[in-house]
């Protein structure tokens, strides 16, 4: 009998290492076979926890937040010209990810930092439809238990705390990969590198906007203007359709957070292509709500409605090319006056 339970300490000891092993690996691989996106999300939380990304007491200093639409659509360069440099912004949003996310990166910046005077966002909640992309890019710069724990939960599935215990199922194919060029093409590896480096240095530079241009459709980074005309477009819940958003307790909790901490909030919509889902005949129930609720969350008088663009400003069927996000930008700065006018002064530009 103490021959068995001996056998099976040791087996369970070497299973152990073995799956320690294989997650080293697994986070390594990832690390040099990531998307942009997914780069870019976790070298952003990094540098909130750092306080790279720091508050500057002599502007306005304007957050942005929400998924890869803003992320790829909001350039604060543009933002900041327009207000004639009253404003200091930056570029917050993290691709795929609900609010659960921003409410997670705002508690990080405020540790490093005071309250920005505006957060605009994108308010993307978490139905879980099917998870899959909030499960693997909400790992992805995420290193506190108490967060984690803060997921399991409050989100319905449950694979969140398994990736997070075992990274290797999230990258298993790109362990495969690395090994194999690790010993036939060790080249590839770091011209891999180097790819990373220049991603996340465009970023940097660029305040957190990232265009995402490994997605694109055509060499140009413009959509086709026949593409998608047979596309079967899904309806998702921004677009055109109400839904109560305290389905998601992070929109309690991240308004909550804003509002103690004086932070304005102005609700945005993301831009669409022409054709794409329904538009809103009123103030959608998930918008109005929020108003209701909290008197620091703001919206421009037809900020509600969905925004439409033509294909020549996308570079993929959902995220916006450098021309679309400059449009976007002024679009957005034009709101942020309307709500905000004390923004328009000689050297701002409101009307532009």
């Amino acid at each position: 009998m103490k021959l068995f339970i001996k056998k099976i300490f040791i087996l369970g000891f070497l299973l152990i290492l073995a799956m320690m092993g294989l997650n080293y690996l697994g986070v390594k691989a990832g690390k040099i076979y990531k998307d942009g996106a997914a780069l870019v999300c976790e070298t952003k939380r990094n540098m909130v926890r750092s306080g790279a990304i720091h508050y500057d007491k002599d502007k306005i200093n304007v957050l942005f937040m929400g998924t890869s639409r803003i992320l790829a659509g909001i350039a604060p360069a543009v933002f900041d010209e327009l207000s004639g440099g009253r404003t200091l912004s930056y570029n917050l949003a993290l691709p795929a990810l609900p609010i659960s996310s921003s409410y997670f990166v705002l508690r990080d910046y405020l540790k490093k930092n005071p309250p920005p005077g505006w957060i605009i966002m994108q308010l993307h909640i978490n139905q879980c439809r099917t998870c899959t992309l909030f499960n693997y890019y909400s790992h992805q710069g995420l290193i506190s238990l108490a967060e984690i724990f803060s997921l399991f939960t409050e989100v319905q599935d449950k694979k969140i705390a398994l990736n997070y215990i075992f990274p290797f199922r999230m990258y298993a194919f790109f362990t495969v990969q690395y090994l194999y060029n690790r010993i036939f093409h060790p080249g590839r590896i770091r011209e891999s590198q180097d790819n990373n480096r220049a991603i996340l240095s465009r970023m940097m530079e660029e305040r957190g906007y990232y265009f995402i241009e490994e997605q694109a459709v055509s060499s140009d980074n413009r959509l086709p203007d026949d593409f998608g005309e047979m596309e079967k477009t899904s309806a998702a819940p921004q677009q055109g359709v109400e839904y109560d958003p305290f389905i998601d307790p992070y929109v309690e909790k991240f308004f909550d957070l804003t509002r103690e901490n004086g932070i304005n909030v102005l609700l945005v919509q993301p831009v669409y292509r022409q054709n794409q889902g329904s538009q809103y005949e009123k103030i959608p129930l998930q918008f109005d709500m929020i108003l209701k609720e909290y008197n620091h969350v703001f919206l421009a008088k037809q900020g509600w409605k969905l925004r439409r663009y033509e294909n020549r400003f996308f570079s993929d069927r959902t995220h916006l090319n450098k021309d679309g996000a400059r449009q976007f930008t002024r679009e957005i700065y034009r709101e942020f006056c309307e709500v905000f006018p004390a923004v328009a002064s000689p050297g701002s530009s409101c009307k532009s």
